[in-house]
């Protein structure tokens, strides 16, 4: 056959092939193919190559082509696995199957998560998981970085996953509208603020020594027992990457005025940032897993104010008593009066805050206990959740949000 004819029917083959099957062509693919065909001293067996078999290697790199392509994204995944597989069952954690299921689509795909992660380790115990917990575990990994590091647009669509599978009943994560601030024009209002109220130059971007984490949410409004939407905000904040501490806040209302602009006064102001004495938070995290174990709750309150710092802090032990008796009764009106006797040698572990509000005059303390003698799954127990209004002039306690569950994780 005529050698322009070989050339021609090769690469009417290929086009043909991959409009088909939605590959954008190659126009280099036959040529490479035909010339490496031809190499000096392979004539002789060149000559004996059919167009066929041209065609079959040429196909075969196209599918391989295609197969890549085809290839799904941790979005993706969570769309069109993770979400659909939570939708048709009853409860709010996979089942071991189903997340023996869910992680075989991940590891298909290319995805993997941590292994060291509480997910991972439930998993090879043959448990199930929290749905919620699940997608997040894949967002961290295919956004590459905790929730609050998260752009606006992505913890929209996260919260649109979370409604989905019903973990939310409204997505408290706003995308700006008609009418409404762009991201970046928010951002440039709040640093003007910052650099008004506090004399300094912070950069529109996260760069190498500051770390700009940033949300447009919706806000809870005790009066109307709602969130609407004239109350959604606009918080910035800025870490120093030098010291891994939040240094500067600031928060905006729907229309761009002031609702509270903050300084951390008790961090170190590093004036010569340098990378090298940079240890990322995730880093910390890790140490403080390995040595207390995944439920943070279990942690010394040392440790979770070394790794995460400033609101958490130590609690009076006059405070940390009214409190617990606060969640040992909660615990008891929700579950009977013998539910903690019936739970056995039982630990209780505390996640604890303050924020102080100095212009209204109030601290606002936030309470979550942990009761359960699975300090690694949480297999059993009860988990109570609630924050305290504290008038610093009255002394006056108020008890808000009051939440009783059973501290199972979703371990099927």
């Amino acid at each position: 056959m005529d050698d322009k004819l070989v050339r021609a029917k090769v690469h009417t083959a290929v086009q043909q092939h991959c409009h088909a099957s939605g590959v954008q062509p190659n126009p280099f693919l036959a040529q490479r193919v035909l010339a490496a065909a031809q190499e000096k001293g392979d004539k002789a067996v060149t000559k004996k190559f059919s167009i066929g078999f041209i065609l079959v290697i040429i196909l075969l790199l196209i599918t391989l082509t295609a197969v890549a392509v085809e290839l799904l994204s941790g979005r993706q995944v969570v769309e069109q696995v993770a979400v659909p597989i939570a939708q048709k069952n009853d409860q709010k954690n996979y089942s071991h199957e189903e997340l023996t299921q869910l992680l075989a689509a991940l590891n298909e795909n290319g995805i993997t998560l941590d292994e060291g992660s509480i997910l991972m380790q439930a998993f090879q115990a043959g448990k199930g998981y929290w749905e919620r917990d699940v997608i997040q575990a894949i967002c961290i990994s295919a956004f590459g970085g905790p929730e609050n590091a998260w752009s606006i647009e992505q913890k929209h669509w996260y919260g649109e996953m979370l409604l989905a599978i019903g973990a939310w009943n409204q997505n408290l994560w706003l995308l700006p509208g008609e009418g409404d601030m762009t991201v970046e024009e928010a951002r440039a209002h709040g640093v003007r603020a910052l650099k008004n109220a506090f004399q300094t130059d912070l950069p529109l971007d996260s760069n190498e020594y500051w770390l700009i984490q940033e949300v447009y949410e919706l806000v809870w409004d005790e009066e109307t027992d709602a969130f609407p939407a004239e109350k959604a905000q606009w918080c910035f904040w800025y870490t120093n990457r030098s010291t891994d501490r939040m240094e500067y806040s600031v928060t905006l209302s729907r229309d761009g005025q002031i609702i509270d602009i903050w300084r951390n006064s008790s961090a170190p102001q590093a004036e010569n940032h340098s990378s090298s004495t940079i240890v990322p938070l995730y880093e910390k995290e890790a140490v403080a897993i390995e040595m207390y174990g995944s439920v943070m709750h279990y942690w010394p309150n040392e440790v979770k104010i070394k790794v995460y710092g400033t609101p958490y802090t130590i609690p009076s032990q006059a405070a940390y008593a009214q409190a617990l008796a606060i969640a040992e009764k909660s615990i008891a009106d929700s579950f009977g009066p013998e539910a903690l006797t019936q739970l056995g040698d039982y630990k209780i572990g505390l996640m604890h805050q303050a924020i102080k509000d100095e212009e209204k005059g109030v601290t606002q303390l936030h309470w979550d206990f942990m009761f359960t003698t699975d300090t690694q799954f949480l297999s059993d127990g009860y988990r109570v959740q609630f924050r305290q209004t504290i008038n610093e002039q009255s002394g006056e306690i108020l008890t808000y949000e009051l939440c009783v569950e059973t501290a199972n994780i979703g371990n099927g």
